[in-house]
């Protein structure tokens, strides 16, 4: 049922709550319900998910996750650097280095600051 809100709520904040309520479920219909939560037109449903998918195994979820460093909305691109600096063997940082130059120099001092600060 809460996947099913998930996916097919009119109310984003019902999405929201499902894709939080799903955080860490070793499901893998699930935590492809959440990667596909990564493209909700609201950032609040996309934040969520990638709140829920780094309760995760990160290993799988990282590619998925990669993506959300460009996504428009600031808080959605923190959260994801935030968990990715808590997460990430510093030998996967060169992977990333093409999805990390453009926040390196990020006109906005947050996003910038927290990006210097993943791959220090």
């Amino acid at each position: 049922r809460v996947l099913e809100l998930l996916e097919q709520d009119e109310d984003f904040l019902v999405r929201a709550a499902a894709a939080e309520a799903l955080a860490g479920r070793q499901d893998e219909g699930i935590r492809q319900a959440l990667a596909r939560a990564l493209n909700d037109a609201k950032s609040s449903v996309r934040l969520q998910a990638v709140y829920a998918l780094f309760a995760y195994d990160v290993a799988p979820s990282i590619g998925m996750l990669v993506g959300m460093l460009a996504d428009q909305e600031k808080s959605v691109v923190l959260a994801t650097l935030q968990h990715l600096r808590e997460i990430l063997k510093p030998e996967l940082l060169s992977q990333l280095q093409a999805e990390l130059d453009p926040l390196l120099q990020a006109e906005d001092l947050q996003i910038r600051s927290a990006a210097e600060y993943l791959v220090s």
